[in-house]
């Protein structure tokens, strides 16, 4: 009897071992590492190219004009002409190359996922804005997909400019058509403008008073 006591204690301790032997070693096993996320990517985009007549070189990119100005950059949009292909796993932004930053849309979002919401205007001392796609915290390593680029024929092109405006006195229309000038560079229509001449006079018209007419001629970049 005391044999069989001691033979039952005996292999009660060695499957109480064991047990404890198997839970320290399910414990001490190392999770199975989770398989790393994919990298946005997007495939290498055809090419569509054209030049605007205020010399802007677009690939893959459309210009849509106000109706109310002229055909320039100033009054433009841009937009993607097709939808990218192989494009996964990221979002599509606008990186204004030469200043280093992005470019926000014009519905005043930072990004978006979807190519037919890409829409944005190039600032005015911009030569060059990309579309990228990707990671937008890591723009610099986002794939390129279109881009509006300012010709270097552009760059530093004189454009004289006219401003002109009337009022009560030659000094107040001279006024005016100065406002005129300064707006024009405001509104983004052109970097700088400098003046170059002006005149102001007194305008008479038959059966209405005199008022003050003036022009501005600026030399606009």
């Amino acid at each position: 009897m005391r044999t069989t006591y001691r033979s039952l204690a005996t292999m009660a301790a060695v499957v109480a071992a064991t047990a404890v032997l198997g839970l320290q070693t399910a414990q001490a096993a190392p999770s199975a590492p989770s398989a790393p996320s994919a990298a946005p990517s997007c495939a290498v985009q055809t090419r569509q190219t054209m030049t605007t007549p205020d010399h802007y070189a677009l690939t893959n990119l459309r210009a849509a004009y106000r109706s109310d100005g002229p055909k320039t950059n100033a009054f433009a949009s841009y937009t993607l002409v097709a939808e990218p292909q192989g494009c996964t796993g990221g979002a599509f932004f606008a990186l204004d190359v030469s200043a280093g930053s992005r470019v926000t849309m014009s519905n005043g979002s930072a990004s978006t996922t979807d190519w037919r919401s890409v829409n944005f205007r190039v600032p005015a001392a911009s030569t060059l804005v990309q579309v990228m796609y990707g990671d937008p915290a890591a723009p610099w390593n986002g794939t390129y997909v279109a881009s509006a680029a300012r010709l270097l024929s552009a760059v530093g092109a004189q454009q004289i400019q006219t401003f002109s405006a009337t009022a009560g006195s030659p000094d107040a229309a001279l006024a005016g058509a100065r406002r005129q000038m300064t707006a024009s560079v405001t509104d983004g229509r052109f970097s700088s403008c400098t003046e170059v001449d002006s005149s102001a006079s007194w305008a008479k018209v038959p059966g209405r008073p005199a008022n003050g007419t003036a022009t501005v001629h600026a030399d606009c970049r």
